[in-house]
Parts: C-alpha cells; sequence; structure tokens
C-alpha cells in the first residue's frame, strides 16, 4: 500500500519552474525612459551654465546693459549663481516635477525682463555678458520657445503618470536637503562671518552694504524727517558721509528735485576712510503750506559709483496754524 501510494503521488505533475522563465532587471516600470522633458531639462542645463559662465568670464557684474536692471552687483552675483545651480539641477534632474515647476517660473521671470528690455530700447540684454551682445527681442522669443517646449514636455509626457508619484517627489525633497544639508550649513556659517568681518572693516553695516553695491561713499542715514516747518524758513539737514575707497572721492555736484531744498557746501572732498558732514537746507515755499514736502538729491562724484541719493521730508504747516 506505500508503494502504492507513493507510485500514485509520482504521477502527480509537478510544478517546476525553470531559471529561465524568472523575470531578469527591474520592472518596466521603474526603468527611466527617455522623453522630452529629458531631452529639454538637458539643453537648458548646459544654455544656463554657459551664460553664467559668459558673465563670469568677462566680468559682466560690473557691466551696463539689460543685466544692469539689477542694480547691486552682490544682487548680480546672486543672480549668476542661481543661474548656474538651476544648469546643475536640470543636468542631474532630481525631482523632475519640482524641477519642471521651478523652471518654468524662471524662464518666465526673464521673458517678463526681455520683454520690457525689449520695449525700452535696449541695445543688448546682458544674457551672455558682454562680449556676446543678444539683441532683448530675440531673447525673448528664445524665452517663449523654452516655456512652450516646457509645457509641451512635461515630466508626466511620455512615462505615464503612474511612473512618479507626488510621494516620489516629496521623498526626492528629503533626498536632496539631506545632501544640501553641511553645504547650506557653510552657507549661513560663512554669510554670517562675512557680515560680520565687513562691519568690522568698514565701521559699519550701512557702510559695509554701501561696499557690496559698489557705491565709493557710504550714508549712515540716506532719508531724514524734519517734522513740522514754516514756509520760506530755512531747515538744516545733516547727512554722515564716509568714504569707503581707497582713493581720495570729490562730491562735484548735486541735483534737487525742487527749489525747495539747497547745497552750498560743494565741492567737497574726502580723503580714504574720512567721515564727514554734509548739510541740506530745507526752505519751504508759501505754495507748500499744509503739504508734506520730499525732497530728494542726486549727488554727482568724480569717480564711477552707482548714484547716490539723499532724501528728507517735513510737514510744511500754514502761518494761521501759529
Amino acid at each position: 500500500m506505500a508503494l502504492l501510494s507513493d507510485l500514485t503521488s509520482m504521477d502527480t505533475p509537478l510544478s517546476i519552474r525553470s531559471n529561465c522563465d524568472a523575470p531578469s532587471g527591474p520592472p518596466m516600470t521603474s526603468i527611466r525612459k527617455w522623453n522630452g522633458f529629458t531631452a529639454v531639462r538637458l539643453f537648458l542645463g548646459i544654455l544656463l551654465l554657459v551664460a553664467a559662465g559668459l558673465k563670469l568670464a568677462d566680468d559682466s557684474l560690473g557691466a551696463t546693459g539689460g543685466f544692469d536692471l539689477l542694480t547691486s552687483p552682490l544682487l548680480r552675483l546672486t543672480f549668476v549663481e542661481v543661474e548656474a545651480l538651476l544648469g546643475v539641477w536640470l543636468l542631474l534632474g532630481l525631482i523632475p516635477r519640482v524641477l519642471w515647476f521651478v523652471s518654468l517660473i524662471f524662464f518666465s521671470m526673464l521673458a517678463s525682463a526681455n520683454l520690457y528690455l525689449g520695449m525700452e530700447g535696449r541695445p543688448t540684454c546682458g544674457c551672455f555678458g558682454t562680449k556676446i551682445p543678444l539683441n532683448p527681442w530675440y531673447s525673448f522669443a528664445l524665452d517663449l520657445a523654452t516655456l512652450a517646449a516646457l509645457a509641451f514636455g512635461s515630466p508626466s509626457r511620455g512615462t505615464g503618470k503612474d511612473n512618479h508619484s507626488y510621494r516620489d517627489d516629496l521623498a526626492g525633497i528629503r533626498r536632496l536637503l539631506f545632501w544640501l544639508r553641511w553645504p547650506l550649513a557653510f552657507a549661513v556659517l560663512a554669510g554670517a562671518g562675512t557680515v560680520l568681518s565687513g562691519v568690522a572693516v568698514f565701521g559699519s553695516l550701512p557702510a559695509f552694504k554701501a561696499y557690496l553695491q559698489g557705491h565709493a561713499l557710504a550714508v549712515d542715514s540716506a532719508f531724514t524727517s524734519v517734522g513740522p516747518v514754516l514756509p520760506m524758513g530755512r531747515y538744516p539737514v545733516s547727512f554722515e558721509i564716509t568714504n569707503i575707497r581707497s582713493q581720495v572721492v570729490t562730491i562735484v555736484g548735486a541735483e534737487a528735485n525742487c527749489r525747495c531744498v539747497v547745497v552750498d557746501e560743494l565741492p567737497l572732498q574726502l580723503e580714504p576712510g574720512e567721515k564727514r558732514v554734509l548739510t541740506l537746507t530745507l526752505v519751504p515755499k508759501p505754495g507748500d503750506a499744509g503739504k508734506l514736502l520730499r525732497a530728494r538729491v542726486d549727488l554727482f562724484l568724480d569717480t564711477p559709483s552707482p548714484q547716490l541719493v539723499l532724501l528728507a521730508e517735513a510737514n510744511v504747516e500754514s502761518d494761521s496754524a501759529h
């Protein structure tokens, strides 16, 4: 009986799985496919890195052109850094949906800036530095083409929506922050150290800020409120100005926005590191009674420097109030 039972069990077909039938490699849903967004992001990544490199290579941080919309050299350097970082991100392709959205915002802002420059009649946008002058209208057309390519080449096209979920995006953001934790910490410490060192060298935060903006002179406070004044009175307003350059700087002239302010102490020469007081005199006119008087004075120097502006305001009371 045992033998018959064994024979019977042997006659039962066995389920044998061959190694040849086993699936090899990762499932198809985890394989990254080459899609339209991949081609677009690689092209844009190379383009942004080339543009950032050309700006740095020919010292466009201090040049004029369309790039002078960012009036501060520090802001220009920040823009080049953002441009380069986005270029690297586009080449890596990390967190594609977030990358696609950030790219849309970035190139939309560039398109708006180039449209403004084109309408103003600027000869160049400064996108690729001064050695490759590009008309703002051509750059605007390139931005529109880029936005169209991003719109029709989104990450979800050609791969299926199930291949990449928002949970994957969040996981990618966490991985990116994990990789960047030490660079970010270093950047924060370096920034704090730079500010403290600048204050120690230049004596004050306004002077260090003026240096970063490329100014030759620093004003402790460029805005002063005088308070209530009377028509035909004379009200002096003082501004402390420091020469933060290594050479002599002279204020050779000034231009006011109204006849209500007088500057009598020009020209004014400042030695390197010297601090002097420049006094403006507010002279309200009878027609200013009952108004808020806003005086603006633009100073002109004998050395290239961004425009230095002094502001003062006062409430002009009527004589009947007294």
